[in-house]
C-alpha cells in the first residue's frame, strides 16, 4: 500500500514511512490538505481487500490530537 501510494499520490503529499505492530499498520503522510489527499488515497486504494479495515485521520504536526476522517462514524483515532 504505501509503494502504491508513493508511486501515485500528486506532490506535495510526501509519504512519510510507516510502521508496524500492535495487529495494525500505519502509513504516514505529509500534507497541507489532509481533507484532499484522503481522497486521493480512497481513489487509489479503495478496491484493495485491505480498504475494509481503514482508519484515517490527521493531526497538526506538533499536536498530539488526531481528527478522523475515516470511517465517517468513528470517534477516536489513535496510533499504536
Amino acid at each position: 500500500m504505501e509503494a502504491e501510494l508513493e508511486r501515485s499520490l500528486e506532490a506535495p503529499t510526501i509519504v512519510d514511512g510507516h510502521d508496524f505492530g500492535a495487529a495494525e499498520m500505519n502509513i504516514f503522510l505529509e500534507t497541507r490538505d489532509p481533507a484532499r489527499t484522503f481522497e486521493e488515497v480512497r481513489a487509489i486504494l479503495e478496491q484493495d481487500a485491505r480498504w475494509d479495515g481503514v482508519r484515517a485521520a490527521f493531526r497538526v504536526s506538533d499536536e498530539d490530537e488526531y481528527t478522523v476522517i475515516w470511517p465517517p462514524d468513528a470517534a477516536s483515532f489513535s496510533v499504536s
